[in-house]
């Protein structure tokens, strides 16, 4: 028997067979083939005790309870050596919905692959319901994100690489941001980006261009020249061919500076030759250089280009940080303001029978399975994605921080830890003082970039790695994958490759770099493992060599080829 907060009583489980309770309710919650779960309320455990019994030791188990006198009795009451040497179990008592990311960082990417089930212990949860509902509304917004990040990755691994590679020697010539840090304390910026309510105030910045610091996100860079106002940095983050588009202009602004992520197409940064500020992205093959030649900085849990510029103008210190034309939602079926590229692409494209009405409505319907509403800035309801809803619980966590920012956007969805404002009374109140002369100072000491001693040795042995990689692939496929592709020596196939795995796991930054490359085969491979050990318990042991050996016969191709794709890349960076 519990005794609540508010004074009442319950029984937690079962006075009769509490074993055999527990037993019934996690019965209920492995019907999706879930490996993962969080575990809401400890009670005494037995629920818990029940789950780790029926799982295999892949499963990755967080276990959250609030109350440290509940998890101190439950303790003392039963044993639970089970469940503390169960390889993927975390244990948390009293943590908060901010604790999660923390918390969750080492395994949420393979939530969002294989999934996750909530066992959820209803006694607890409906004493301490604001509690509970807390953490798994927090979970499911991490959820979110990974899936979105998860999503990115696989769609854009190769053309990450592809872009890294390509831009080695402007990575190895570009500044980094790590002399700046701090450097325009208290000054005022102002984050532009391409929204449709960027129209209604885009006028405003041209006469307090001098009274602060403007940082555009790309797609917010043409419109600005074109109303004669010039940003002192512009940043780009994103890797598609659709990037340089922003960057189609006459010209580039003699003194306008690039912030750029690794990932971007070379002939971004080729128009910046010495303005160019680079940073190191979490693409693995960018970190590889930072650790092997110059760290030029980073920011954490970059989601958007947004995000990117708004990290940046905190990084340099500045206060108030004014966002601008961040509707993240539709206006109408309209997703960007007049004059980016967007809006001109619709434009171009209107003939008989495709009017911009037309073509505006017809790409807002491809967003149809992500569409999802949110509350506006005006109390009503706006459209938005799930990817642009991630990036406002992402600001609003961020706005948390120290430093004011407001919300100068006028448009789009309510942004919560943001003070609303109009841009023309945040430009009258905080930016009415001259700066001119102090960005010019600041921007005159950025450090150059530093080439490491040992980093022509550093490309040379990586290269070598992936040579003998692929060496050992072909070994193992001359000698098991004959004409036609049958393995008479399965079990000898299956031993080779783990032994491949196992070699590859002793050298992680090799395997992270491999990994990076081929995400999506990474993935499948990860989730037909899962899907294997999920079943070695009802399978024979035949039917579960098979399934190996057709999981390693399609992975050896996904290693063979990022080993040599990566060969080839780093020999190419041996020239520079």
């Amino acid at each position: 028997v519990r005794i609540f907060p508010d004074g009442s009583t319950r029984n937690l489980h079962s006075t009769y067979d509490p074993v055999q309770e527990a037993a019934r309710f996690i019965d209920t919650c492995l019907t999706n083939g879930d490996s993962n779960f969080l575990v809401t309320g400890f009670g005494l455990g037995y629920h818990l005790l029940e789950l780790v019994r029926r799982v295999p030791t892949s499963s990755r188990i967080v276990m959250i309870e609030k109350d440290p006198e509940l998890a101190r009795l439950a303790l003392s009451h039963n044993d639970f050596s089970s469940v503390f040497n169960h390889p993927g179990m975390s244990f948390h008592v009293g943590v908060g919905p901010g604790d999660l990311e923390q918390i969750l960082h080492d395994c949420r990417t393979d939530w969002s692959i294989n999934g996750y089930t909530t066992v959820g212990f209803k006694p607890l949860i409906d004493a301490e319901k604001e509690y509970y509902f807390a953490i798994q509304e927090g979970l499911k917004q991490i959820y979110q994100k990974a899936r979105v990040d998860l999503g990115t990755q696989a769609v854009f691994s190769k053309t990450f690489y592809d872009n890294i590679f390509a831009n080695g020697q402007h990575l190895l010539n570009s500044s980094g941001i790590r002399s700046l840090e701090q450097t325009l304390h208290g000054v005022p910026a102002i984050v532009v980006s391409a929204g449709p309510s960027l129209d209604k105030n885009i006028s405003l910045l041209k006469n307090s261009a001098d009274n602060i610091l403007i940082v555009a996100v790309a797609t917010a860079l043409r419109p600005l020249v074109e109303s004669g106002v010039k940003p002192d940095f512009v940043v780009a983050v994103d890797p598609d061919a659709s990037t340089l588009q922003s960057f189609n202009l006459e010209s580039i602004p003699e003194d306008l500076w690039l912030l750029y992520d690794p990932c971007v197409p070379p002939a971004v940064p080729g128009q910046f030759a010495g303005r160019r500020l680079a940073v190191d992205s979490k693409v693995h093959l960018s970190q590889w250089l930072a650790t092997h030649n110059e760290e030029k900085g980073t920011f954490d849990n970059v989601s958007s280009v947004a995000h990117f510029a708004f990290y940046f103008a905190r990084y340099l210190g500045c206060d108030p940080v004014i966002l601008v034309g961040q509707d993240l939602s539709f206006n109408g079926h309209r997703l960007h303001c007049s004059g980016s590229f967007y809006s001109q692409a619709n434009q171009d494209a209107i003939g008989p029978g495709r009017t911009l009405e037309a073509l505006e409505k017809n790409k807002y319907q491809g967003y149809g399975p992500s569409l999802t509403p949110a509350r506006n800035l005006f109390d009503g309801v706006a459209q938005t994605t799930t990817a642009m809803d991630t990036y406002k619980i992402q600001f609003a966590d961020e706005f948390n921080a120290e430093g004011l920012t407001l919300n100068a956007t006028e448009g789009g969805v309510l942004i919560p830890g943001a003070e609303h404002v109009t841009l023309r009374e945040a430009l009258n109140a905080h930016c009415r003082t001259n700066i001119r002369a102090i960005k010019k100072s600041v921007l005159e000491k950025i450090e150059p970039a530093r080439r490491a001693k040992n980093f022509s040795r550093s490309i040379q042995r990586q290269t070598e790695k992936f040579a003998h990689i692929a060496e050992t692939l072909q070994g193992i496929r001359n000698r098991y994958l004959g004409e036609p592709e049958q393995i008479p020596d399965q079990a000898g196939f299956v031993r080779n490759m783990e032994d491949c795995y196992r070699k590859l796991l002793s050298d992680p930054e090799t395997l992270q770099l491999m990994q990076g490359y081929l995400y999506s085969g990474f993935v499948e491979w990860n989730q037909r493992n899962h899907r294997i050990s999920q079943t070695e318990s009802t399978e024979t042991a035949e039917q579960i060599l098979k399934e190996k050996v057709r999981r390693d016969r399609d992975f050896m191709d996904v290693l063979a080829e990022a080993a040599d794709y990566l060969k080839a890349g780093f020999g190419k960076w041996a020239a520079l």
